[in-house]
């Protein structure tokens, strides 16, 4: 491995740490990782951020404006048409229950619904919904939160019928596609990095705010409780760590942890973020609950074909209710793990000389994302899952390392029906006739690709600090708490130079579960890493190694996460 350490400006490092009264060895990790340093403060801040403006996505004043017309015309009807993945989910919650409330607060008597459709329906707006919503004469509005950007058709044949809609969205517009009516997309924004960098949630939320609050002139306390929720999209929607994205989720987590809200005037969560941060009480949720946990259990129920699930947990209004709710979202993610993992388990591994992995399977419409991102993640290729239906078309999930991006490696392939999505995590579609010559393609396109970045992580390595194995403690480890870590913003990268291996014991539960007893100085540490035993033993269990690693407490025990490991 060619080991390269991140580095930092000393008397820069030292003049932020001072100004900010933050630990300098967080502003050194930073400024190496080349965090701007305006960013830094918001990164470790313990406090509510002021959130940017409202006004700051393009149409959403004329979005508004046109909601306020329907909530307030007791003919009317308002359909929020939503995704089934969370933010998607999330953002249904956002739309449906802020007007909801509005309308009720306002005494109209203007009715209003949502949908979510299932994945097998498909993503976006469908022919059959549209149809379904035309039988009784009220004045109808549909908003898309989180889809609408590509479904110009479906759009054009509401409007044909009188029905007036309105897109919320963050996906990337495609020529051709985009609907003529008031569109409110992130991409649409004139700043390049923050507006481009919502999720779905986000964009329904500023929507909500301007209405509450430019048109309306509510208190701010109002939306405190879509903050949350805004920040369990962000995160599992993986989206960038931006400015405005920072502000959200250190907002969201914020409002999570202040549980029990004593002597609060209205409290700054819903009623299902309150009986999570009540069942989580005693503990901090960190963005990583979020990513690992809450995030898959919501998205689960989109998986299993099961989305009301999850939007009735975010609506109920009573503990029974959100307890039932919440219980079935567990066992259907208990359910998708296990179908997940069985299926993975059935793949055949990439060849040596594939740059890419690409494979068809049957019976796993729901859960090729897990499928893919498992498969990315164990082999470190761009991957793409296709689920084969009946239909001509097989539809994909599509995974990679930041090394690449698949809106790049996509528009370099031929033989691709569409696709949408971000540059790590995307959807595709592709006729089933063209499936080899696709593949041939793609791959053709990933050993293409800029031959920097597939070298930058072969030969070289960047970390944030070499250490000793004397460091392996909580104390060294838990340094970095109060720096907030999401998406692609991870914990510090360690090299382990010399690492000796005195010793080790496999789990109990899992032997590829390996404790590693490592020799510090005059006393021996005990460190686990998941899910390595068979690679230890694949490399003759070295007595003496390098490492690239990553460290963390888990349940009191020390856990090295091994990126690299070579024999010393």
């Amino acid at each position: 491995m060619n080991i390269i350490i991140r580095e930092c400006d000393e008397k820069v490092a030292n003049r932020i740490a001072k100004e900010h009264k933050i630990n300098i060895n967080i502003v050194k990790f930073l400024l190496g990782r080349n965090v701007s340093e305006d960013m830094i403060p918001l990164l470790v801040s313990n406090e509510l951020l002021p959130l940017l403006s409202n006004d700051t996505l393009t149409n959403v004043d004329k979005c508004a404006n046109v909601i306020d017309k329907y909530i307030n015309d007791n003919d009317a009807h308002i359909y929020i048409f939503g995704d089934y993945d969370s933010d998607g989910i999330n953002a249904t919650y956002i739309m449906y229950n802020a007007l909801k409330e509005l309308i009720d607060a306002l005494e109209s008597s203007a009715k209003i619904d949502y949908y979510i459709p299932e994945r097998f329906e498909g993503y976006g707006l469908n022919k059959k919904w549209c149809e379904s919503i035309l039988d009784d004469n009220s004045n109808k509005l549909v908003i898309t939160v989180d889809n609408g950007i590509t479904k110009k058709a479906e759009i054009d044949f509401l409007q044909e019928n009188g029905v007036e809609v309105l897109v919320t969205d963050h996906h990337e517009p495609q020529q051709g596609l985009v609907p003529n009516t008031i569109v409110v997309d992130a991409h649409y924004n004139n700043d390049d990095f923050n507006g481009k960098s919502l999720c779905g949630a986000a964009v329904a939320y500023k929507v909500i705010a301007y209405l509450y609050q430019n048109i309306y002139g509510y208190d701010f306390l109002y939306l405190e409780k879509y903050i949350p929720h805004v920040a369990i999209a962000t995160i599992t929607d993986m989206m960038k760590v931006s400015e405005e994205n920072i502000r959200f989720v250190n907002n969201g987590l914020y409002y999570i942890n202040k549980y029990p809200y004593d002597n609060m005037e209205y409290s700054p969560v819903s009623e299902a973020m309150y009986f999570f941060a009540e069942n989580n009480k005693g503990t901090k949720t960190t963005a990583k609950d979020i990513a690992f946990n809450l995030g898959p259990q919501i998205n689960s129920c989109g998986r299993m074909n099961d989305v009301n699930t999850a939007i009735k947990f975010m609506l109920a209004d009573n503990e029974d209710d959100i307890l039932e709710h919440y219980k079935y979202m567990l066992d259907l993610n208990d359910k998708r793990k296990d179908l997940t993992n069985d299926i993975v388990s059935c793949i055949e591994p990439p060849k040596t000389t594939e740059v890419a992995l690409v494979r068809k399977i049957s019976g796993a419409e729901g859960i090729i994302g897990n499928i893919a991102n498992s498969l990315c993640s164990a082999y470190g290729l761009p991957t793409i899952i296709f689920t084969e239906t009946d239909g001509n078309i097989l539809s994909g999930s599509a995974r990679c390392s930041s090394m690449y991006s698949l809106m790049n490696l996509f528009q370099n392939t031929n033989y691709i029906y569409s696709f949408g999505g971000h540059d790590q995590a995307a959807g595709i579609s592709i006729l089933k006739k063209d499936y080899d010559k696709f593949v041939k393609s793609f791959n053709k396109a990933v050993s293409k690709a800029p031959i920097m970045a597939r070298a930058t992580a072969e030969e070289i390595v960047y970390v944030d600090q070499k250490i000793q194995a004397t460091d392996i403690n909580k104390y060294f480890i838990n340094k970095y708490d109060d720096v907030l870590f999401f998406n692609e913003f991870q914990k510090p990268v360690y090299y382990l130079e010399n690492a000796q291996i005195v010793g080790y014991h496999t789990s109990k539960n899992n032997e590829n579960n390996i404790c590693f007893h490592i020799k510090a100085g005059n006393k021996v540490v005990k460190i686990w890493s998941w899910k390595f035993t068979e690679t230890y033993k694949q490399l003759g269990e070295p007595k003496l190694v390098n490492l690239v690693c990553g460290l963390e407490i888990f349940n009191g025990m020390n856990v090295m996460d091994i990126y690299n490991i070579e024999v010393a």
